[in-house]
């Protein structure tokens, strides 16, 4: 009986909480800000208050294991949306838990087996869910955190019994990089980043979307040719020594969500191979141009164009098929002319062969698609 008529007073003590407004300053992952709905709940409750709540839930709900205390200074909304993903804690009124799923930083997914989802019951409640199925985590009001069954929950939480679940939709993304501190260097991602530079040792910072320090990714760097050596890293910053083409390595990129991976090819200051007109028809003129006359990334062959020359050209179709052979006759323009077949029609690849040992594919199109 006395355990009863002690949950009583604390019940009592929970309607009289004192509620005002404070900014966090805290977001969803896609920026949509919860200030609106942040407020602070005082006061704390006492030791003599947990040890009595714990009791009470123990003894109503024998099949739920406690992993957290009994705490007035976040809620479920906040567990399950922020502090489960590795955020601070606050309490978040409705609607904030809304803006989580309204700008599709989660979406609704008809999985109800997998970790990590969020679920929104009807009763103003949200738990996750974890690696065992049909088993989830949430804070019960200003009272503790618990593993439960997802229907072993306070029956406020479950009118008509209906749940929507969440899965998350901010991994990573990178934006943009910055090679050598340098704000004029930073180029825009897309999927595979072209980086122009000279030989030698060399650093670059990544800018990723969703970069808040909740949402914040861990980095690791792998090479994929020997022309780069990871030589070391400081979070987002990568040093590394570049010293032949090709050149490409892998950002790898993790936050609480999931996982992505941007290739950064290293291109070498110097010359590049231009056709046009691109589409062609009959014929088509191959030229090597100084990098500073191009807006394209290119992979480059020597600092002084002049000193390279195309031995040959090859082109191949979009099944990697030869179809003919050139040879580039260089004068003091280092400009020439191919031909192409009358049959030809379509995307094909043009492959040069560089008086340094390297090489460069470029796309074109021959007639009318």
């Amino acid at each position: 009986m006395k355990k009863i008529i002690k949950y009583k007073i604390v019940a009592i003590i929970l309607l009289t909480f004192s509620v005002k407004n404070s900014i966090y300053g805290q977001s969803t992952p896609k920026g949509t800000s919860l200030g609106a709905n942040i407020v602070t709940l005082s006061p704390e409750w006492t030791a003599a208050e947990i040890n009595s709540i714990n009791a009470s839930r123990a003894l109503a709900y024998p099949n739920i294991i406690k992993l957290e205390n009994p705490t007035v200074t976040y809620n479920c909304h906040n567990y399950a949306w922020v502090k489960s993903a590795g955020g601070s804690t606050f309490w978040l009124n409705p609607p904030g838990n809304a803006a989580f799923w309204n700008d599709n930083s989660y979406y609704q997914t008809s999985s109800t087996n997998l970790p990590n989802l969020r679920v929104s019951y009807q009763g103003d409640h949200t738990a996750v869910t974890t690696s065992t199925p049909g088993i989830c985590k949430s804070k019960w009001g200003t009272t503790g955190v618990y593993q439960h069954a997802t229907l072993d929950v306070p029956a406020v939480y479950l009118p008509n019994n209906p749940k929507t679940y969440y899965t998350c939709n901010y991994a990573p993304l990178l934006t943009t990089t910055t090679l050598d501190n340098s704000s004029n260097s930073s180029i825009n991602n897309g999927g595979t980043t072209a980086v122009l530079t000279n030989f030698g040792s060399h650093n670059m910072n990544f800018n990723v979307l969703f970069s808040g320090n909740l949402y914040y990714p861990s980095f690791t760097f792998n090479a994929l040719d020997p022309g780069v050596n990871i030589t070391g890293q400081s979070s987002s910053l990568v040093n590394f020594n570049f010293s032949s083409t090709p050149a490409r390595y892998n950002v790898n990129m993790t936050n609480s969500c999931g996982s992505s991976t941007s290739t950064i090819i290293l291109y070498k200051n110097g010359a590049r191979m231009s056709v046009y007109p691109n589409p062609a028809t009959e014929e088509a003129t191959v030229e090597l141009l100084k990098i500073e006359n191009s807006t394209e990334l290119i992979p480059a062959m020597d600092d002084k164009s002049t000193d390279v020359k195309i031995n040959e050209l090859k082109l191949f179709d979009s099944n990697n098929n030869l179809k003919r052979s050139y040879l580039l006759i260089n004068d003091d323009s280092n400009k020439g002319s191919i031909k192409f077949d009358k049959d030809l029609k379509g995307v094909y690849y043009l492959k040069a062969f560089f008086s340094d040992g390297t090489t460069q594919v470029k796309r074109i199109q021959i007639g009318k698609l």
